[in-house]
């Protein structure tokens, strides 16, 4: 018989009859869909006194066939449905069984029925292990990032604790989620940055960044050599052309440009928080096909005409509005990208930024804003209320 391999022809050679071969033949069948299903049958077949041929065999299927039940678990007990009568085996083959979700759950590459990756949504929650709450806003010329600042111990170096980083000069993101992970993104980032500026002799844009790092984040959904990363960045940045720029990266590999976003704990708050900001903060109403048409270009009309403090104030207040609390500056990180110099310096593609004048270096840099920055934001917002 051609089709039952290696263990039909050692079968023959060494006398065995032809029961033998059809033997191996429906060990073969059932490995290829199923190895529970043959392992039993060895078991009945030659009894306690397994020899190292059938284990050899055995090991092959295991090997061809894509279950990951172990081995020696699938040889210690008879199967029920297999039985010898007369010296001939007598095979009762049972229908597959139907991955429970469990089992699901433990693959990372397998859809469910329903078309789920149980693993890559487990992700998402992880992000919000960490407690914490990340804002980004878009202005005219400025992007703004501000999140939450957690010290865990009072023993614990404060200025070591970060979820905002320098990717470029002109890039950089909050994380948000576990800071493990983050700080291997971040560093992949880095990389990919460096190594696009080292082959073409020219900065990497913020939307090439995130659609690389995007990309990497998708490949670990379908490969299951690595985990996905339970951590969610958002990446501002300056492009000569487009001006300022947000995007967000999900463990998925989904990106995508935003005008105002939020991540973490209170994100489905902070973003109808923004939404409404934007309604409230946009002019007469625009002619346009569809309501959504006319929503998305009064968002844009109000996000093209928000100043840097303006942009400034709109992220903090969304953050102290989502939590609900009186915020210290030293409970919140801030960074931004841009400012009105920035947005006159009119710089073009592959050009250095270093002939500029120094604020306006300055203002298309990423920066972190100090404690006593912060504390001005927040003396302005109380004061506003």
């Amino acid at each position: 018989m051609r089709g039952c391999g290696a263990g039909c022809d050692r079968v023959e050679s060494s006398g065995g009859g032809a029961e033998e071969v059809r033997f191996w033949a429906r060990i073969r069948s059932s490995a290829q869909t199923r190895v529970v299903s043959a392992a039993p049958l060895l078991h009945t077949h030659f009894g306690q006194s397994v020899t190292l041929r059938v284990v050899f065999h055995t090991i092959l299927l295991l090997a061809l066939s894509s279950t990951s039940v172990p081995i020696f678990s699938a040889l210690s007990a008879p199967s029920r449905e297999s039985s010898t009568h007369r010296g001939h085996i007598r095979v009762h083959t049972s229908r597959p069984v139907a991955m429970s979700r469990s089992s699901y759950d433990r693959y990372l590459t397998i859809f469910s029925p329903d078309g789920r990756l149980y693993q890559v949504e487990y992700a998402f929650k992880a992000i919000n292990t960490a407690g914490l709450t990340s804002i980004a806003v878009r202005g005219k010329d400025c992007s703004v990032v501000v999140g939450q600042k957690k010290v865990p111990d009072k023993l614990i170096d404060a200025s070591s604790v970060t979820n905002i980083f320098n990717l470029t000069p002109e890039i950089g993101c909050i994380m948000t989620g576990r800071v493990a992970d983050a700080r291997a993104q971040v560093q992949r980032a880095m990389m990919e940055a460096a190594d696009f500026k080292y082959k073409y002799g020219y900065a990497i844009t913020p939307d090439l960044l995130a659609k690389r790092m995007a990309n990497m984040n998708q490949v670990y959904t379908q490969r299951a050599a690595m985990r996905p990363y339970g951590v969610s960045m958002i990446l501002v940045g300056i492009d000569a052309e487009r001006g300022p720029q947000i995007f967000k990266i999900d463990p998925a590999g989904y990106f995508v440009g935003f005008r105002a976003t939020a991540a973490g704990v209170k994100q489905t708050e902070a973003t109808n928080f923004l939404e409404k900001q934007f309604k409230k903060a946009s002019t007469n109403p625009t002619d346009a096909a569809s309501a959504n048409d006319a929503a998305a270009i009064e968002a844009e009309q109000v996000s093209a005409s928000l100043s840097l403090e303006q942009t400034l104030d709109l992220a903090v207040n969304t953050l102290a509005t989502v939590l609900a609390q009186d915020l210290k500056p030293s409970e919140l990180e801030v960074a931004v990208v841009g400012g009105p110099n920035a947005a006159a310096a009119q710089i073009q593609d592959g050009a250095d930024s270093a002939g500029l004048p120094k604020q306006v270096q300055e203002e298309t840099r990423f920066r972190k804003l100090t404690e006593t920055q912060i504390g001005e934001i927040l003396d302005r917002l109380a004061e506003r209320d």
